[in-house]
């Protein structure tokens, strides 16, 4: 079988997601990749009880199963554990081995980029880099566009998530700034972008102002 370095799988919309772990406002390298490019990175919470949320989820596992049956067929004996999605448990803080603060129950994705995401208020308008980090804190409510895509290479066989794109959708109880951060994530490696992804997200009418978050 010919060695593929990638493939790039669809643009995925998480709707109404909360936003864990960010770093968008400035690339950062994790702690203990001295060596490593920075990235923008972030995790997205999914609630399997929301109805967007459980509709993610689905295509999140439609997508991952349709990339590695066209890589492989089958995944293969040394293909490297998926740790860009799965259930909230599987996202452990180091030193206590427990389930991150707000993720048990839940799924999550966690993508990443060497090149800067595209990040939007509600209204579709683009943040600047300083109004990032204030409006898109950890516990607030997101949109976000990801795509899984195939690790093919020297470096191993694995599926990776790419982060494009967030857009605030509303507020939420902030996460605690104490115990974990996101320098506790492995480096993942990161895909291709694209440079224009407004239309990528769907417009919000005053309908979706009741998210249903109490």
């Amino acid at each position: 079988m010919a060695n593929k370095k990638s493939i790039t799988g669809k643009k995925i919309q998480l709707r109404n997601v909360r936003l864990s772990f960010p770093t968008l406002h400035k690339a950062d390298v994790p702690k203990g990749y001295d060596n490593a490019e920075p990235k923008f990175s972030a995790n997205f919470l999914l609630d399997p009880k929301d109805d967007l949320n459980k509709a993610s989820i689905k295509e999140c596992n439609a997508e991952i199963k349709r990339l590695i049956k066209e890589a492989w067929g089958t995944p293969p004996p040394k293909m490297k554990p998926i740790e860009c999605f799965g259930k909230g448990e599987m996202f452990t803080n180091s030193a206590t081995k427990q389930p991150y603060d707000g993720y048990e129950g839940m799924y999550a994705v966690s993508a990443n980029n060497k090149k800067r995401p595209n990040c939007y208020d509600r209204d579709k308008s683009q943040l600047i880099p300083d109004e990032v980090e204030q409006k898109l804190y950890a516990g607030c409510y997101v949109d976000a566009i990801v795509n899984f895509w195939i690790q093919d290479n020297q470096y191993g066989e694995a599926v990776r998530c790419s982060l494009q794109g967030v857009r605030f959708r509303a507020d939420g109880e902030e996460f605690g700034a104490g115990g974990a951060s996101a320098d506790d994530f492995d480096d993942l490696d990161d895909g291709e972008l694209s440079d224009s992804l407004d239309d990528d997200f769907d417009d919000l009418d005053e309908e979706d102002d009741d998210l249903g978050l109490d």
